[in-house]
């Protein structure tokens, strides 16, 4: 077998292996990368099952850690497609301190001849163990070892579980030296999410030399690997902002389509189309392309399919979204309930911090907002109406590019299929053309 086949999943067996000694500031004692990959094609006409395993030891005399991966291919529940599912462990001085039961992964499957591909077993088992592993992140919550304990990683925090916080937060309970959270800091974050690069590594170079020279080995080398996250972060937001850079190698995994159809436009425009009726998700973008298209005057316009508001925010801040198409031809009035109002102290000490609260009765459905107001099901549309969610989504997304000094994308909300007729003109108007 050549061996490049198995190299994703042993370099990434090899990266977690030496991580998760620098931040225990433990030996590797033993390590166990996926030995069945060698042997995969061996017996593959009676193969219909795969079982991988990572095992590494990390420890000296009397403070040991075990972390046991296994990722499992089974077809029991889809005859003919495997699934992988994947379970983990780590265990301190032969003690269990943490376990996560098989979850099953239905983004990837694999056909009969898969069970003896190493390659694409390989390169699943190296993003599998990358993702069980976590680490440091500027997105804070995956990282909040400082709020997070082993009994709420098991219960309230168990989405947020890996193999890093279990370790880090097991340390913490043991009363062991901590590193900071540099990605809790403003004077870090600011930079970083405005793409400052220069800012941030001064301010990084002087928390290593200043604060990280104080700490044990252990907790420089996590201050470490996090600085090297914000780094990779600060310049991507960089990147992100620069004009010269375009839009998908920022977001390399754009839903996007390129109208094919006219003369080339000397400004090849990224319009944003907001779907909304998801029962039928991709017509109105569809009906986008195929209108601008046949108008002859957008080609080469790139048409980028998104239903998240915060996706929405985050393409636009960038300053490269030239137009935003939203979608309210076909309401989702219960929307509305996701808007909140004034808050009633009383509601929320019953119901919590919830939305609203449905109710069923002889008089049908009722919901009651936290307001006091009761609504029925048929107010529903005139409550979404009033509150206009789409506008409202345009005002966030505008809000999200003045924050970050961009300047907001004109916007159109399409309320009728009617309107559909004149996108192209409506379009052309926005973009300040003829």
């Amino acid at each position: 077998m050549d061996k490049i086949d198995i190299l994703p999943a042993i370099r990434q067996a090899e990266k977690t292996s030496q991580f998760l000694s620098d931040i225990t500031g433990l030996p590797i004692v033993a390590v166990q990368a996926f030995p069945e990959l060698a042997t995969l094609e061996e017996n593959k006409s009676d193969r219909s099952d795969g079982d991988f395993n990572y095992r590494l030891a990390l420890g000296k005399s009397g403070d040991s850690y075990e972390v046991q991966v296994a990722v499992n291919l089974k077809n029991d529940w889809t005859p003919g497609e495997w699934l992988a599912s994947t379970g983990w462990q780590v265990l301190h001085n032969g003690r269990e301190i943490l376990k996560r039961g098989d979850y099953i992964d239905c983004s990837t499957d694999f056909g009969k001849q898969d069970l003896v591909n190493p390659t694409k077993i390989g390169k699943y088992l190296g993003q599998e163990l990358q993702a069980v592993t976590g680490g440091p992140n500027t997105e804070v919550p995956f990282m909040n070892f400082e709020k997070y304990t082993i009994e709420s990683l098991s219960d309230q925090d168990s989405y947020f579980a890996t193999i890093y916080l279990a370790l880090m937060t097991h340390m913490k309970e043991r009363s062991l030296p901590m590193p900071p959270i540099l990605s809790k800091r403003p004077e870090i974050v600011e930079p970083m999410s405005f793409g400052d690069t220069e800012t941030v590594d001064k301010i990084l170079a002087a928390a290593m030399l200043f604060e990280g020279s104080g700490l044990d080995v252990r907790c420089q080398a996590h201050m470490g690997h996090e600085a090297e996250v914000i780094r990779s972060q600060a310049k991507w937001e960089h990147r992100k902002r620069d004009p010269a850079v375009d839009l998908t190698e920022s977001f390399p995994d754009l839903d996007a389509q390129i109208i094919k159809k006219g003369k080339t436009s000397p400004h090849p425009y990224n319009i944003l189309v907001v779907e909304n009726d998801l029962d039928n998700f991709g017509d109105f973008t569809d009906e986008v392309v195929e209108g601008l298209g046949n108008d002859g005057r957008y080609r080469g316009a790139r048409i980028i399919r998104e239903v998240n508001l915060s996706a929405c925010m985050q393409l636009c801040a960038t300053g490269k979204v030239d137009m935003v198409l939203f979608d309210w031809s076909t309401p989702s009035p219960e929307e509305a309930l996701m808007v909140r109002g004034n808050r009633n102290s009383w509601f929320d000490l019953v119901n919590g911090d919830t939305q609203a609260v449905l109710e069923l009765d002889g008089d049908g459905m009722q919901i009651s907002l936290p307001d006091g107001r009761i609504l029925s099901k048929d107010d529903l549309p005139r409550e979404a109406e009033e509150l206009d969610i789409r506008s409202r989504w345009a005002e966030m997304i505008a809000d999200a590019c003045r924050d970050s000094k961009a300047e907001p994308p004109p916007h159109f909300i399409v309320r009728s299929r009617g309107e559909m007729r004149d996108l192209p003109k409506i379009v052309s108007q926005k973009l300040g053309r003829t």
